[in-house]
């Protein structure tokens, strides 16, 4: 089986992959949908390799650090976000109270 095309890759601007993750497949899967983001790009590999997300971003808030995906501060737990998260000021000093420390101001 071959790599999907743009056309054929169901998610907007993200990709997840579970089982063993084949680090460069998800790089080419990523790049075939610059055209959904075309300011930046990242990816996560879990430490056991079972899980993989990419990223196309489109640059609207914090332009200058707000790549995803996220990783907590120990890189240990990655997300990605579609979305505006309406309450993430209130989120945010949520997690500052818990010893968190974000490294972006994305919502």
């Amino acid at each position: 089986m071959g790599l999907p095309g743009p056309e054929e890759i169901p998610c907007a601007e993200f990709i997840a992959m579970a089982g063993h993750v084949d680090v460069d497949q998800l790089r080419v899967l990523n790049s075939k949908q610059v055209h959904h983001g075309p300011d930046s790009a990242g990816h996560y590999v879990s430490d056991d390799g079972k899980v993989g997300l990419a990223m196309r971003r489109l640059s609207i808030i914090d332009i200058a650090s707000g790549d995803e995906p996220i990783t907590n501060e120990d890189g240990d737990i990655g997300l990605v976000c579609n979305g505006e998260i309406y309450n993430s000021p209130e989120l945010r000093l949520e997690l500052e109270m818990a010893k968190h420390r974000p490294t972006s101001l994305q919502n």
